[in-house]
């Protein structure tokens, strides 16, 4: 997820490959979209330049309470959960990392040789609760 000073940096960039593109964006307004955090930067790029943007097209538009409660266990809680219970070989048994595994197979060597407990044992307190 994005600050809003992230979220202020990557309108500037849109703006930006815009004007590259078409020499001068007031001419012509482009279709803007992403999907989850970019859905989110693509209003915002509309809101704050409206003449540079002919429609907007939003794919996995997130926000507001619900999103917040689920996100961190998506991105972050169900792999925490997973090394907790069967270490890192549980981790990298997940369909999301076998995916990555495949793409790249040094990933597995660099995911196995971390000790999921260190935080712990170092005195860290987990932002997430799982």
């Amino acid at each position: 997820m994005f600050t809003r000073a992230q979220a202020a940096s990557l309108v500037v960039d849109i703006v930006v490959v815009l004007g590259s593109i078409h020499g001068t964006w007031t001419r012509t307004p482009a279709v803007v979209g992403g999907g989850s955090s970019g859905a989110r930067t693509s209003v915002i790029a509309y809101l704050r330049h409206p003449d540079a943007v002919r429609a907007l097209f939003l794919m996995r538009v997130t926000g507001g309470t619900f999103a917040a409660g689920r996100l961190p266990d998506i991105y972050y809680g169900q792999f925490i959960k997973l090394a907790r219970e069967g270490g890192m070989a549980a981790v990298c048994a997940h369909e999301q990392y076998q995916e990555r595994i495949a793409a790249n197979p040094a990933i597995k060597d660099r995911l196995m040789k971390m000790d999921p407990r260190v935080a712990e044992r170092e005195g860290f307190e987990p932002s997430i609760r799982v």
